[in-house]
Formats: C-alpha cells, structure tokens, sequence
C-alpha cells in the first residue's frame, strides 16, 4: 500500500473505530478470522475466482480494513469500472446494505495491490455476516511447471496496514487473518468415451446365412446372378456415438466441475452454466453460492436444484 492510501485508511481507521471511550478488547468467544481459501483451482488462461471470508468466532464485527498482496505475473486483476459504480467490474461484495464497502487497485505496490475497507458509516453500526464478504475474479497469465503441471501463486494479507477489525461499539478488536493460494494448472486434452451402438439394418432372411468374423453381426442382403443362384451381401451397420467428456474438467475455473454445472443456461445469457461464472446471473459468483463442496453443491431449499443455478433470488449489487 503507498503512503497516501495509508494515511487515507488510518484516518478511516481512526474515525470508524476510535469512537470516544473506544478500547480494544478481545473478543468474548475468541478472536475473529478472516481467511482465504487455500490451493483454489484455476487453468492458465481462465479465471479465478478468491473469496475473502470472515468468521467472527461470537464477535460481532462492523468494520475492516485489510490490504491484498498478490503476484500480478501470476494473477491479473482488471479494474474496469464499467458500471461506473465505484467498485472494480472484478470485484463483488456480499455484505448487507447498511455497509459502503471500496476496494482500490494499485499493481505497482509490491506489498498490498488491492486496499479493502468495509465498514457501516452510520450509527447504530450493523454486524457483519460470518461466511464470503468479498469475491474477487483474476485473470490466470502464469504457467505452470512442467515437471508437475502445477503451480502455486500465493495470496496474503498485507503487514501494513495489518488487518484491523471493529465492534458495533466502536471498539477495535483484536484477530487474526489466514492467507491463501491459487493452485494454477493447465488443461489436459480430453480423451472422450465412444460407446458405439449397432442397429442393424432389417432385410431379407435367406436359407443359408453366413457367420461374419468380428464382434458386430451384420444380416446380409440376398442378391440372385442371372445363373439363379443367390449370393449374400452384407450390409453395412449404422452405429450411434455418444461422447462422455472427462467429469474432472472445469472449464471456467470456477472450482465446480463441468459434469455437475452442465450445459443448460437459465439466466438466458447464451453462455452455458459450465462456461458461465454467474449462471444465475444474481451478482454473487458460483463458487461462493456452490459452497465448501463443489461436487455437492448446496441447495437451500432441497428442490434438487443447485442455489447456483436457481433463478428465484436476486441480490443487488451492493455498495452506496
């Protein structure tokens, strides 16, 4: 993080938590954790998608601050503001409405490119939930080592500023952050399973048939010469090819594989589900809606379709 935007976060720091009488106390469960998935699946020349999360542990927690380290040979964040809402195109939070969250870019910090604040301007300060608050999406430009096809490209939390947590008192309160990783491979080709299915054609049925070699039965057609004897003619079976692509590909790199997103598209965005990082196009990515087990997506209400592919709920895009 640069000097100004440090200046700029302690002033935001100070004003947020340092409310009068404001101490910093330990929380009464523990102390809250904010954490990043370790070794998220993701293919060279795909995305990646990394969740920020937060476990408050009993603490109720109304503001942070942290700042993003990562390596932008590996991961390349796009900070296209097209919406013009103020928040980066690539970056979507999941908090309440009462919060203003920012997030800022700046590639040529070495240590911290990406500053979060997430904070409730407005007393009475509301909590934060436990679970995912921010969902960023890179760009995979690194290649993996040949020796093992994989790569390792590590995200942490910044020293300075450390990651600062507040109370709905204003209190600052102690706790702990946990960096992550982004597991970087690249895509096998895909080797399908032909299972061919014979149908015969119906013909003729003659005296005398003949026994092909091979494991296909054909039922030969009779042909008459003009001597009046009939010779046998096989015809040629037809077969139906069905093609099964490998279950442990994911084509989006969201970390859910294609066999369990599929190929149908109910958002209607003519991009198919195992192609699409918001299938339901409801603003929160996939892979936060999937859960912690992709092959078990989680499906609120046990209608047998995934909450990532549901199209009752809607979230707007948050921020103000």
């Amino acid at each position: 993080m640069k000097p100004n935007a440090r200046l700029t976060l302690a002033a935001i720091l100070i004003l947020t938590l340092c409310l009068p009488g404001a101490t910093a106390v330990l929380a009464a469960g523990g102390q809250p954790l904010l954490d990043i998935p370790d070794r998220i699946p993701a293919v060279v020349g795909a995305t990646a998608i990394v969740t920020v999360n937060l476990d408050g542990d009993g603490e109720a927690i109304s503001g942070l601050i942290f700042s993003l380290d990562i390596d932008p040979t590996c991961l390349a964040f796009n900070d296209t503001d097209a919406n013009g809402d103020g928040i980066p195109d690539a970056a979507q939070f999941v908090v309440p409405l009462q919060f203003s969250p920012s997030i800022s870019y700046q590639p040529d910090d070495t240590d911290g490119e990406l500053d979060v604040v997430i904070t409730d301007y407005s007393p009475p300060l509301a909590s934060l939930p436990n679970g995912p608050l921010l969902a960023l999406r890179f760009d995979v430009i690194c290649e993996p080592d040949v020796a093992d096809n994989s790569r390792i490209s590590d995200i942490s939390f910044s020293s300075y500023p450390p990651v600062s947590f507040g109370n709905p008192a204003g209190q600052g309160v102690p706790g702990i952050s946990s960096p992550g990783s982004v597991k970087i491979s690249r895509t096998e080709p895909v080797t399908p399973t032909i299972t061919p299915i014979i149908t015969p054609t119906p013909t003729t049925t003659i005296t005398a048939t003949p026994t092909p070699t091979g494991t296909t039965t054909t039922t030969p057609t009779p042909t008459t010469t003009p001597g009046g004897s009939t010779t046998a003619t096989p015809t040629p079976p037809t077969a139906t090819v069905t093609l099964t692509p490998s279950p442990a590909l994911d084509s989006d790199g969201d970390g859910i594989p294609d066999a369990v997103e599929g190929t149908g598209d109910p958002d209607g965005d003519g991009i198919p589900n195992y192609l699409d990082l918001d299938s339901n196009n409801n603003g929160i990515p996939d892979s936060v809606e999937a859960g912690g087990d992709p092959d078990a997506p989680v499906d609120g209400n046990a209608d047998g379709i995934p909450e990532f592919l549901e199209m009752h709920l809607y979230l707007p895009k948050l921020g103000k």
